[in-house]
């Protein structure tokens, strides 16, 4: 993993987005100690790790690094599916299927067939506005 400035790149140059991923680079680069490093990803997963690795009881850097693949199994979501009804020019439901998996998507229509309204419909159902 690599930090410049405020780009984070991971292995194999994937984009690394979580707080964790960031401390991670930035931990490797630092000139703290393997104890400093471990006291800190302690303190960043919570108060009960850091008393423990405190206390000499465990080793946090295996949970913390355990944490960090977890969570970038779970960032990786695709979208099947877009049903809409009653929305904009729709009135009763209409679905449009995706085809799942990572890289562009590209929805191709006529004018008017609705291929703005199911970006919009994505649009509010993700962000609620």
């Amino acid at each position: 993993m690599s930090v410049v400035g405020n780009d984070v790149t991971g292995p194999e140059g994937a984009s690394a987005n979580t707080l964790l991923d960031v401390l991670i680079a930035r931990l490797e680069r630092s000139s703290l100690t393997d104890g400093q490093q471990l006291l800190v990803l302690a303190a960043f997963e919570g108060d009960e790790p850091l008393a423990q690795v405190m206390e000499g009881v465990v080793d946090a850097r295996m949970r913390v690094q355990a944490v960090a693949e977890a969570e970038r199994e779970q960032q990786k979501a695709f979208l099947g599916k877009v049903t809409v009804r009653g929305f904009r020019g729709i009135g009763p439901e209409a679905a449009l299927q995706l085809q799942p998996g990572p890289g562009l998507t590209l929805i191709l229509g006529r004018n008017g067939s609705g291929k703005s309204t199911f970006a919009d419909g994505v649009e509010i159902a993700f962000t609620g506005t």
